[in-house]
């Protein structure tokens, strides 16, 4: 690790840095700006099923950080209710910080032992218990914000709540 590499998001070809070198990775309301290195060390394995809206089912062996390690290092501040998840291209997604806490939410950065790739390189958030379109791919940035920020699904019609088993 610690080299430039290629990757591609949605068809998109860029250079992109492996997660050890992206730089800062969990900012805004925060205390203590987290930089992707606090990854090292501080990782374990999950077995997650992700589930679609329309009804199919991925298993994955994921190794990455706890979204609560992260939380816990940065410190929020009083008014950080919400996290963004930016993504490649523009992309990006939110859930409350305390639905992260509570769901085991983590920052993935391989997949059956390997580096992420068609996964969503360089990290995927996994969400337990939310449906897959909140399991954000090619997440570069992750901010703490005041209020609510729908993403771009949710701007469009899905659930904030994106709970498997919410009847719509």
């Amino acid at each position: 690790m610690g080299r430039d590499v290629v990757y591609r998001a949605a068809g998109f070809i860029s250079i992109g840095k492996t997660p050890e070198t992206l730089g800062r990775l969990l900012d805004g309301l925060v205390h203590l700006n987290i930089m992707a290195q606090a990854l090292r060390g501080r990782t374990r394995q999950w077995w997650a099923t992700a589930k679609s809206v329309g009804g199919s089912c991925n298993n994955f062996v994921m190794t990455g950080v706890a979204f609560a390690t992260l939380i816990e290092r940065a410190q929020p501040g009083p008014d950080a209710q919400t996290a963004v998840f930016h993504c490649a291209e523009g992309y990006f997604t939110s859930l409350p910080v305390e639905a992260l806490s509570e769901t085991e939410a983590f920052l993935a950065y391989a997949v059956s032992g390997e580096e992420m790739s068609v996964h969503g390189y360089p990290l995927r958030l996994a969400v337990p218990g939310r449906y897959g379109y909140k399991w954000a791919k090619w997440v570069v940035r992750v901010e703490l914000v005041a209020g609510r920020s729908l993403g771009y699904w949710e701007r469009r019609g899905l659930p904030d709540r994106a709970r498997v088993g919410d009847i719509w």
